[in-house]
């Protein structure tokens, strides 16, 4: 089970990385345009909450399997 959580967090967290990156791009590309780079900025928050659900969801596994099954 720890393997698949792993596996299945490490893929979001993936995810969330590409999606900041491509918020970068966004951001650097809006060239000054206030709407662009509002929705770079959005899209940049999204990716770091996306980073750190998936960082507590690791945490919530890795205490339960370590206190109750391990």
């Amino acid at each position: 089970i720890l393997n698949v959580t792993n596996w299945i967090l490490g893929f979001i967290g993936l995810i969330a990385v590409l999606i900041i990156i491509w918020g970068g791009v966004l951001y650097l590309t809006a060239a000054g345009n206030e709407d662009q780079t509002a929705t770079a900025k959005k899209t940049i928050s999204w990716g770091i909450m996306g980073l750190v659900i998936a960082g507590l969801a690791y945490a919530i596994v890795y205490v339960i399997y370590t206190v109750w099954l391990g």
